[in-house]
């Protein structure tokens, strides 16, 4: 045992050393098993993982994920949600959608169709529909080129 001030600071054990009180490391630490703490966690720089990271819950004030991220289960989203790149579905049988959906530079469904049930639809420039279009109401439209109506 190490003491300061007749206070017991360091021990070791069977098992190895316990610690106290606060562990201040400066310099490069490498830990080559599990660790394990039973209170918060706090990085003060980047935290680089090398392997698959599982978390029960994760709360975050931002989140930046680069590369292919994939949910496996439901993710819900409470606020806005900005996609820089693509967004793929696959094999989607239920998509919700509540608000509005704005895509700058065009919208494909690749199968399925696009149904919407309640609101405006506005589409800006050139819409292009390989199968029937159904209208359930008031169809307002501008030029109308082409097909058969």
């Amino acid at each position: 045992s190490i003491f300061h001030n007749d206070v017991k600071r360091l021990e070791t054990t069977a098992s190895g050393v316990d610690i106290t009180d606060t562990l201040n490391v400066a310099g490069v630490s490498t830990f080559v098993g599990v660790v394990t703490t039973s209170n918060d966690l706090y990085v003060g720089g980047d935290l680089y993982v090398l392997d698959d990271v599982v978390f029960d819950e994760l709360t975050a004030t931002s989140l930046n994920i680069t590369g292919v991220s994939t949910f496996n289960q439901d993710a819900q989203f409470n606020g806005n949600v900005s996609i820089a790149g693509t967004l793929t579905y696959e094999d989607v049988t239920n998509v919700d959608s509540v608000g509005i959906i704005t895509a700058g530079k065009g919208f494909r469904a690749t199968t399925g169709g696009l149904i919407v049930t309640a609101g405006v639809s506005t589409f800006g420039a050139i819409a292009t529909f390989a199968q029937n279009v159904f209208v359930d109401g008031t169809l307002t439209a501008g030029l109308i080129d082409g097909g058969s109506f």
